[in-house]
Order: structure tokens, then C-alpha cells, then sequence
């Protein structure tokens, strides 16, 4: 039986529709839940990179989608010169760092995936690299396979990342040494993400098992409504420029931003709303006109008839009927209908209209048969 308009229908779409959203999410990401939200600004640019509004970049209150990594292949990164994502080449890994599921998964970039060969004096690093490019940092070539650049028992060193120990130079290179094979990971923002996390100590190198999965799509400031009503700050150190809302700080158009999203997901259909409901107001509220009174039909000529009434306060038209059917409509209190058959008596009534076509109850009836037409001679 088909569910009757009301509330428990509206309810049932919306519950259906929900369930279609997520569904459709859970099928895309492969996992649970399908969106996070980017809490700090470790992986903002410069503002001279991005347009107002930062998107295509991830920021304080993005809802970044989340995608589900199950091997390292998975993952591009960095170094491999793979396809960008949010401004640069390379998956953002969401990731536990070191798997502690009750901390608050951190959201960088995947910068180079290392497997760790070996201990001691005889362990090697192979990273995996763009084919096409050289090797980094006294890496050489594998010569089976041009997609790993291997590194000796000194560690890891790749200066464009970078990756190396705090305080390396070119002079007095520090190179990293990973402790386990996993990913190397470091936020994008240049002046609080400097290094590696592992070198700065966010996280030990990251297994694939630590992943949550890796960003694929964003839906940008909404999040900040979430970010403002935690109860803690979510920025440690916010630039001087930036604006606080709640326990929330954020650039100055990200709020911006978000204010107009909200006013066009629920300002405007509310406005709408309660205009339609005005408007229905008004028009319940409005008395029609009466009935028009002193109803009278009379033949006044061979076939037809006119009917007569008195005039109705707030009237602007009149509305003329014969039966069922409507005959005619009138800015006057008369109507002459011809072409009657004489042999027949009709039955009319009246009703008013006002100026906004709103329509009065129908007068009483009064009927007349029209006189014969004159006998040809």
C-alpha cells in the first residue's frame, strides 16, 4: 500500500535517500567510516597557491573521502611522480600513527615507500621511485627493475623531499633510517611540516596496516561546524590573521565560505519555505466575495436569455453559470446568452470573484425559457 503524504512518508524518503548516500559512499571507499575531518593545517600551501576558498587543497574543515588501501601498491607517492592529488603528485595517506586506533588518525602525503632489506652493517633501503627520474642522495638503480632506487646501511636521504635527520646539510648529509618497511609520510604545509614525520616524530615509519585509507575527494568547510563544537581547539599555533569560532580557527574565507554554503543548503530553501507559507496564509485568510443576490432570468429576446443580479461588495468579475458548465464571465451585473433553444427552460447562478481570481459561494438559481423566434412570413 502506497505510504499516504505526511510526515511518516517524508521520513521514510529521507531515511531511504540517507541510506542511498551512504550506501553509494561505503561502495566508492570500501570503508568505514567514508569521510574524515582534516582537523589541523599541516596540509595547507602557501596562500599564493591557492584562489579563494582553497579548494582542490586540504584545509581546517574539509571532508576529505576516504579510499581503501589493502597493499603498498596501492598508494602512490611522492617520489614516484604518480598522479596528483591536492596540489602535488602522490596519495595522502590517512593513517594511525603507530597503529594507536585511539588517537586521531593523521592526514599526509605518502612521500616515498621503503622496504627495509637485511640488519646490521649489510641492511640496504629500497625506495620506489619514478622509473623515468634518477636516483636521490647516493641511491643507485636497481638494475632489474628501474622503479627502486636502493640505498646503503647509512639510511635514506632524498634532499627534495626532504627526507634526511634535522640539521642535515648538503656539507653534512643525515640520511634517515627507517625502522620497519612502510610508508615515509609529511604534510604539505612548508612552515609547520619541514621534514618527514617520523624525523619529527608524529610517527615511526608507516605499515600498510596502519592505513586507513588515502583521500580521493573533498567537500570543503562544512566540517568546521563539527570543529567549533569539539571543545578543544584544533590549531596549537593559528596564525595571527586567522578567526575563531567556537573552538575552531580557520582562515577568514573558509569561514566565509562555509557561511554561504549554509545560506544556499538551508537559508534559502528556508526563506522559500516560509514565503510559500505566508503566501498560503494570506490567501486563507482572504473572505471571498458573496454571493450575489437578487439572481433573476428573463427572456429578453428570440433565443436567449439575460440574467440580472445586484452588485457584490470587493467584486471585480463575475462568473456566470448554466448547470455545471460555465457560461460566461462579466466585469458587469448582467449576461445575455443567445442561440437557446426555446422549448427549453435554463437554470443559472452566479458567483464573484475578487482581484485575485479567489471565488465567492454561487448565488440562488433563477431560470427562463427564451421566447420563440418570430414566424417566417
Amino acid at each position: 500500500m502506497a505510504l499516504k503524504p505526511g510526515p511518516l512518508r517524508d521520513a521514510v524518503v529521507l531515511i531511504v535517500v540517507f541510506a542511498l548516500l551512504l550506501g553509494g559512499l561505503y561502495l566508492f571507499t570500501q570503508t568505514w567510516p567514508p569521510a574524515v575531518i582534516v582537523e589541523s593545517s599541516s596540509m595547507m600551501h602557501d596562500d599564493s597557491e591557492v584562489a579563494y576558498g582553497r579548494i582542490g587543497t586540504i584545509d581546517p574543515g574539509d571532508l576529505v573521502l576516504v579510499k581503501h588501501v589493502s597493499t603498498p601498491d596501492d598508494a602512490m607517492t611522492l617520489v614516484e611522480n604518480g598522479p596528483h592529488h591536492y596540489g602535488k603528485a602522490g596519495d595522502v595517506l590517512i593513517y594511525f600513527p603507530n597503529d594507536r586506533r585511539a588517537d586521531t588518525p593523521i592526514i599526509h602525503r605518502a612521500v616515498a615507500f621503503v622496504v627495509v632489506q637485511g640488519v646490521g652493517a649489510d641492511v640496504k633501503y629500497r625506495v620506489r621511485w619514478d622509473p623515468s627520474a634518477p636516483c636521490e642522495g647516493g641511491a643507485q638503480k636497481d638494475p632489474s627493475d628501474a622503479r627502486w632506487c636502493v640505498y646503503g646501511s647509512a639510511g635514506v636521504y632524498i634532499p627534495s623531499v626532504p627526507v634526511q635527520r634535522l640539521g642535515s646539510s648538503p656539507q653534512n648529509p643525515e640520511p634517515y633510517k627507517p625502522e620497519h618497511t612502510g610508508f615515509l609520510t609529511k604534510g604539505d604545509n612548508p612552515f609547520t611540516n619541514r621534514n618527514i614525520d617520523q624525523v619529527s616524530g608524529l610517527s615511526q615509519t608507516v605499515d600498510v596496516t596502519w592505513v586507513e585509507g588515502k583521500g580521493r575527494a573533498e567537500l570543503p568547510w562544512l566540517g568546521l561546524i563539527k570543529l567549533s563544537l569539539a571543545g578543544k581547539a584544533n590549531e596549537r599555533n593559528p596564525l595571527a590573521s586567522w578567526v575563531k569560532i567556537g573552538s575552531a580557527y580557520a582562515p577568514k574565507d573558509l569561514w566565509v565560505m562555509l557561511g554561504v554554503s549554509l545560506f544556499v543548503l538551508v537559508g534559502l530553501p528556508l526563506i522559500y519555505d516560509g514565503y510559500k507559507a505566508i503566501e498560503a496564509r494570506r490567501g486563507k485568510s482572504k473572505h471571498p466575495p458573496e454571493a450575489p443576490r437578487e439572481v433573476t432570468a428573463l427572456s429578453s429576446q428570440p433565443g436567449a436569455v439575460t440574467v440580472r443580479w445586484a452588485p457584490v461588495a470587493g467584486a471585480a468579475s463575475y462568473r456566470v453559470h448554466r448547470g455545471p458548465e460555465v457560461v460566461g464571465i462579466t466585469g458587469e451585473t448582467s449576461f445575455t446568452e443567445t442561440g437557446l433553444d426555446a422549448a427549453l427552460s435554463y437554470v443559472y447562478t452566479v458567483s464573484a470573484l475578487d482581484a485575485d481570481g479567489v471565488e465567492g459561494p454561487r448565488s440562488h438559481s433563477a431560470s427562463a425559457s427564451p421566447a420563440p423566434n418570430a414566424p417566417v412570413a
